[in-house]
C-alpha cells in the first residue's frame, strides 16, 4: 500500500503538466521518435483505446501524443470521447490514428469515404493523421481498390494524411 502510494506521488507531477506541454518534445522529458516516413515525432509511449477522459487527459498531459482508436471501439463512442478531449490540446502536436474494419472486401469507395467522414465527425477534427485497415487477415485486403481509392480522395481533400495496416497474429 505505502509502496504504491509513494510511486503515485512521485509520478503525479508527470501526469498533470500544463496542456502546453502535451505532445511537445520541447516542453517535457518524454522520449520521441520519428514515426516511419511521416516526419512526425511521436512519444515512445502511446495511448490506445483510452477507457475514459481522465486517463486520456493524463496521458496527453504527460507528453503522450500518439492516440490510437477505431470506429469499432465502443461503437464509435471511443472516437467521440477522444474528440471531446483533444479539443483542449494543440491538435498539430497530436498524431491520431483510427481504423476501419471490413470482413472481406470493402463495399465501395463511397462507403469507405462515408465511414471516414463519420470518424472525422466523432473525433471532432478536420483531419486524421492515419487511417488503418483494421485486422488485415490476408494479403488481398491490402490491395482493396475501394479502400485505396477512398484514401486517395480523402488525402487529396486534406482529410487523411497517411494510411497503414493493423493486424494481429501471424495472418
Amino acid at each position: 500500500m505505502i509502496k504504491n502510494t509513494s510511486l503515485g506521488a512521485m509520478a503525479s507531477p508527470y501526469l498533470f503538466r500544463s496542456k502546453t506541454g502535451a505532445g511537445d518534445p520541447e516542453q517535457n522529458s518524454t522520449a520521441y521518435k520519428t514515426l516511419g516516413r511521416t516526419g512526425f515525432k511521436v512519444s515512445d509511449i502511446s495511448i490506445g483505446f483510452p477507457p475514459n477522459e481522465s486517463v486520456l487527459k493524463a496521458g496527453l498531459r504527460s507528453g503522450m501524443n500518439y492516440i490510437d482508436t477505431a470506429e469499432q471501439y465502443g461503437n464509435g463512442n471511443n472516437e467521440k470521447m477522444i474528440g471531446k478531449v483533444i479539443g483542449d490540446f494543440d491538435r498539430k502536436k497530436l498524431f491520431v490514428t483510427t481504423k476501419i474494419y471490413e470482413q472481406g472486401q470493402y463495399k465501395s469507395k463511397e462507403d469507405v469515404v462515408d465511414r471516414v467522414r463519420k470518424a472525422l465527425e466523432r473525433l471532432q477534427t478536420e483531419y486524421i493523421d492515419c487511417v488503418m485497415l483494421h485486422g488485415a487477415e490476408n494479403t488481398h485486403i491490402l490491395k482493396d481498390n475501394a479502400f485505396h481509392s477512398a484514401m486517395d480522395q480523402l488525402k487529396a481533400e486534406g482529410r487523411v494524411k497517411f494510411t497503414g495496416v493493423f493486424c494481429h497474429g501471424s495472418a
